[in-house]
């Protein structure tokens, strides 16, 4: 069992990247970010086993939350958008404590 912990401390999200990575990259100079709808994000994050769906997007996705738990450990996770004409997946703020295995399998 891994007794080692992911634990949040500060801000940390999941965030649009290049359709396809070439070589290591700073995240600072991406100039092509694949798009994304915030919908396929959100069925994407609550097709993981045991996420949960907290809040909809209601009256926007910036209030939308998903909610992961098994015993004392939790994965939370939000959702950002850009400010584009689309309203494309910006991000996923994220808050956790859990194992390194539960945070690597989501």
């Amino acid at each position: 069992m891994n007794t080692i912990r992911f634990q949040t401390r500060g801000p940390w999200s999941l965030i649009p990247g290049p359709a396809e990575l070439a070589e290591p990259i700073n995240s600072q100079d991406l100039q092509d970010i694949a798009v994304y709808s915030p919908a396929a994000i959100a069925e994407a994050i609550l097709s993981f086993p045991g996420m949960t769906l907290l809040q909809t997007p209601t009256p926007s996705w910036w209030e939308w939350r998903g909610r992961w738990e098994s015993g004392g450990e939790f994965i939370e996770v939000g959702m950002t958008l850009f400010e584009d004409e689309a309203q494309s997946w910006g991000g996923s703020p994220m808050t956790a404590d859990c194992s390194l295995d539960a945070i690597e399998a989501f």
